[in-house]
């Protein structure tokens, strides 16, 4: 890991070209971010999915997306409680309170990813328990 630079005439860091080709790759797709929000009872994880800065059709997509998770919500008739929590350029699907929602969560993040093929799906962060989702 290099060294931290800042820019000599604003003071502003200066990052690193990985870092800005991430950002550039996260702008120009769709971004599954996988978040703990509680480990203790009630146990909560999310799968946040962000439509990137640069894709045009951002409503069309996030409709496409929430209805994609309703169909699987439905489909999977499981024993997760879930919901759907719509924003701008933002979808979050939250489980809680089962032993079976990290799964739940990979699946649904698989059954995205394979039904978004047209877009570029990148996956960051991790739950605290068993992911068993592979990039």
């Amino acid at each position: 890991m290099g060294k931290i630079e800042f820019d000599k005439k604003t003071g502003k860091l200066i990052l690193p070209p990985s870092i800005l080709k991430d950002k550039e790759e996260e702008s120009q797709g769709i971004v599954f971010t996988k978040v703990q929000v509680n480990v203790n009872n009630p146990a909560i994880a999310q799968l946040k999915v962000k439509i990137g800065e640069k894709l045009d059709n951002s409503e069309e997509i996030l409709k496409k997306i929430k209805d994609l998770s309703k169909k699987f919500i439905d489909l999977r008739q499981s024993s997760v409680e879930a919901k759907i929590i719509p924003s701008e350029r933002l979808l979050i699907v939250e489980a809680r309170s089962s032993w079976k929602m990290y799964s739940f969560l990979s699946e649904l993040a698989s059954y995205l990813r394979e039904n978004l093929n047209d877009y570029k799906i990148l996956v960051r962060g991790s739950w605290a328990k068993g992911d068993p989702f592979l990039e």
